[in-house]
């Protein structure tokens, strides 16, 4: 699903901290 490699990919910055 594109979206949620979209979101993902936004996500994993946030949660690597």
């Amino acid at each position: 699903v594109d979206w949620l490699n979209k979101f993902l990919s936004n996500m994993w910055p946030y949660l690597d901290k």
